[in-house]
């Protein structure tokens, strides 16, 4: 009954990630990785290959739907770096312990949300490669360390392309052609076992009905709504890994 009950949270949740993701173009690391690590049903650094193994289904659907809307200019210029940094950040992932990792998402995740609820809609990034360089290496670190690597690349995307289906195919080809290099590096990390089989395979399958239903109502829902659930769940589990990082 437990075992049960704990797979349909991940189906939740893996839904709830895949809904933000389709609608807002980044974000299913960030609801993923907010969640289910914090209520204990799977080891962190599980969890963070999970999130990305099941990210990058969303990401291929999104592909082949968006193929000829792919700037792939745009595409290589930020992935270089994130390429780089992202074996960085799962390098150092495997080397901390899981207090530091507590505090340093907690930290993370709060710093992020006060980001993007303060100084994004605020700001305007400059239009040139030192903008696309730096995202593409700050989201990295960040999907390496944590698998949330989407808030700078969606902010660098946001401020150099103009047409939402050209966001959409470009943001989601860099994210999958980065989440292969992170899987990669996981791999021979020794981060991806055969007990991580089950969860993965019922993330997957929550996150292609989660892509589905997403692809059909994304002009239905309030991006503003959204947003706002996803910024409150991750101050909420910020909140709960640094109290948690001093126990």
């Amino acid at each position: 009954m437990m075992v049960a009950l704990n797979f349909m949270i991940i189906i939740l949740i893996t839904f709830t990630a895949a809904l933000v993701q389709c609608t807002s173009g980044f974000g299913f690391g960030m609801v993923f990785m907010a969640v289910i690590p914090a209520i204990g049903l799977i080891d962190y650094k599980e969890c963070a290959v999970i999130s990305i193994i099941a990210s990058m289904v969303l990401q291929f659907f999104a592909i082949i739907r968006l193929w000829h809307h792919i700037n792939w200019k745009k595409v290589l210029l930020p992935a270089i770096p994130a390429f780089i940094c992202g074996a960085i950040g799962v390098h150092i992932m495997v080397g901390l312990s899981q207090r530091a990792i507590n505090l340093i998402l907690g930290i993370f995740l709060w710093t992020l949300a006060a980001y993007m609820i303060f100084v994004a809609p605020r700001i305007i990034l400059p239009r040139n490669a030192a903008t696309g360089l730096t995202a593409g290496a700050v989201s990295g670190i960040m999907g390496g360390l944590f698998a949330i690597s989407g808030a700078p690349i969606a902010a660098y995307y946001d401020a150099v392309i103009d047409e939402p289906l050209e966001y959409q195919g470009t943001i989601q080809t860099f994210f999958f052609i980065t989440s292969i290099n992170l899987i990669v590096n996981d791999l021979f990390n020794g981060n991806l076992t055969i007990a991580m089989g089950t969860p993965t395979i019922i993330a997957i399958i929550a996150c292609l009905l989660g892509t589905w239903v997403g692809l059909r109502i994304m002009q239905r829902l309030s991006m503003t709504g959204v947003r706002r659930i996803t910024y409150c769940v991750m101050l909420v589990a910020g909140l709960y890994y640094l109290m948690k990082s001093c126990l």
